[in-house]
């Protein structure tokens, strides 16, 4: 087994802490403590053998396990055109202004990507543009979210987008 540990001086709390990284043959842990001389700590975090992540969690079941909430970026866009990507995640559509129209991305390099679109205005309309020749379950036209707080979930494969 082998430990790092860390010493981190937090101005703001006015104290040190301890970070050991905890390698084995099985798993890596991150754990942390208020002071320098607890030993062990407190998991935080655990990579498996089996390259799953768990945050919060001593035994993650998935890719990515996560015990607590999650906190994504929540972007507001109002009138125009937009290209949606990997700094995008849940989608708010203002259309007090005028319509927009959001593009996806081309599905290559995009697998498992997620986009939640909501439309927050009763007023124009939402298209969702399946990006030239990229389909949207199956097809080329366009989505178009007419209705105050209409909303649409998207979810990429690798060869094309799907709507829940």
């Amino acid at each position: 087994m082998f430990w790092f540990r860390y010493l981190l001086k937090n101005s703001r709390r006015r104290g040190v802490y301890k970070i050991n990284l905890v390698v084995n043959a099985t798993l890596i842990t991150f754990n942390t403590a208020s002071n320098t001389t607890t030993v062990g700590a407190n998991e935080k975090m655990r990579l498996d053998s089996s390259g799953n992540v768990g945050i919060g969690t001593n035994n993650p079941l998935s890719r990515l396990s996560v015990n607590g909430n999650i906190r994504t970026a929540v972007t507001t866009f109002t009138t125009g055109t937009h290209g949606l990507d990997e700094n995008h995640s849940i989608v708010l559509a203002d259309t007090s202004g005028g319509s927009i129209t959001f593009n996806l991305p081309a599905v290559s390099g995009y697998t498992g990507a997620e986009f939640k679109i909501i439309k927050t205005n009763a007023s124009n309309t939402v298209t969702i543009d399946a990006n030239a020749s990229e389909l949207i379950d199956g097809t080329t036209t366009n989505i178009v979210l007419s209705a105050l707080r209409s909303r649409i979930f998207l979810v990429c494969d690798g060869s094309e987008w799907h709507t829940f």
